[in-house]
């Protein structure tokens, strides 16, 4: 769990078009980031 969250982190810093990969699985996770991301851009 631990490793994810820092994964999320980075999606969430650098943005899912370059670490979306890592999170398919994790949909939500990555419509968070998607929003969070574009909210800080």
């Amino acid at each position: 769990m631990i490793a994810d969250e820092a994964l999320i982190k980075l999606c969430c810093k650098y943005g899912t078009s370059r670490y979306g990969s890592l999170f398919v699985r994790n949909t939500e996770r990555i419509l968070y980031c998607e929003t969070d991301n574009a909210s800080v851009t």
